[in-house]
């Protein structure tokens, strides 16, 4: 079975600047595209041993020129049964685009939006208030040109912050109305953002009690949530997330040894299971386990499946502990 989850971004540039964002990369042509026939080279590479791949995971993916052969021929042909997650701020997803998406056939698209009000959502991407409603569009776009295909999914993904949490229920009530898939909120995390310190609310009893209202927003609009409440909301979340996605074995398997990592501290939850691959060819593990570093791209032999197996025996004999603060691997992606 596969266990891996890759990180790739097509485009480690981004048309927004999100105050809270740590990627302040504009979109900068040859040096934030993942150059095409590398790609071609590595996600065949990836296919024998990641049951997930992310084509973004911090940069705005169709911000590659050449986005739509990608998504038309190569992820179909390069990555048949692997689930491809696609993350975006939705502002270019225009009708070219959305077709391009439903065609790949790719599991998930999830799209990033934090509120609904258009000033709050100008501010906290520094864009025009109007550009929510683009956005907006663009998502019910999406779902039209999917219309009754099974794939892709259709997410949303929101910040919860003093700014946004307050709010929160009519972003969920959007996402029922508009007829999405499912909306996962998460709270804001303590990077070491200044200007953001005021923000982080996760855990207080405001926060709470919105996100509750959320929960029972989405749950009575039957659309799947996965929100930071109990526990028990964790694995309800995590055991519905499965008829989400095509490989279900390897979805559960995976978010359980997350979760059970994630209760048993000081284990890192995330040892073994995520790499990143740099539009360089560098594959990167995190540093603590251990595992140095190699490209895809000399002929230096990376060799994933038994690195991958390493990073595993690492955390099963505790050898892997969580970090003091925030994931330090996550937060330079």
């Amino acid at each position: 079975m596969r266990f891996l989850d890759a990180r790739i971004d097509l485009d480690c540039g981004c048309n927004y600047k999100c105050i809270y964002c740590l990627n302040r990369r504009s979109a900068g042509g040859a040096a934030t595209v993942y150059p095409l026939d590398k790609l071609i080279e590595v996600l065949p590479q990836l296919k024998e041993c990641c049951w997930s791949v992310f084509l973004a995971c911090g940069g705005e993916p169709t911000l590659h020129p050449k986005f739509g052969e990608i998504m038309r021929e190569h992820v179909p042909r390069l990555l048949p049964k692997t689930d491809v997650f696609l993350v975006t701020n939705g502002f270019r997803l225009n009708k070219s685009v959305c077709e391009a998406i439903v065609e790949s056939g790719i599991t998930r698209v999830s799209i990033s939006v934090d509120t609904v009000d258009p000033h709050t959502y100008g501010r906290l991407c520094a864009c025009a208030p109007g550009t929510l409603d683009v956005v907006l569009g663009n998502i019910e776009m999406l779902l039209k040109v999917r219309g009754a295909k099974k794939y892709p999914k259709v997410f949303l993904t929101s910040i919860a912050m003093k700014s946004t949490v307050e709010s929160m229920p009519d972003v969920c009530a959007w996402v029922v109305g508009a007829g999405l898939d499912g909306h996962r909120i998460q709270y804001l995390i303590s990077y070491d953002i200044e200007e953001m310190r005021d923000e982080y609310v996760a855990g207080t009893a405001k926060a709470c009690l919105s996100l509750a209202e959320c929960k029972s927003i989405l749950s009575k609009g039957g659309v799947y949530w996965d929100i930071p409440l109990t526990f028990k909301d964790k694995v309800v979340s995590m055991m519905l997330g499965a008829l989400f996605v095509k490989n279900k074995a390897e979805y559960l398997i995976t978010s359980a040894k997350k979760l059970l990592a994630a209760v048993q501290k000081p284990n890192c939850r995330f040892a073994g299971l995520i790499i990143h691959i740099d539009n360089a060819g560098n594959v990167e593990f995190c540093d603590r386990s251990g595992i140095s570093p190699g490209n895809l791209y000399d002929g230096s032999g990376v060799e994933l499946k038994r690195r991958v197996k390493e990073t595993f025996n690492r955390m099963r004999k505790n050898r892997m502990s969580a970090c003091p603060d925030e994931c330090s691997y996550l937060m330079k992606k």
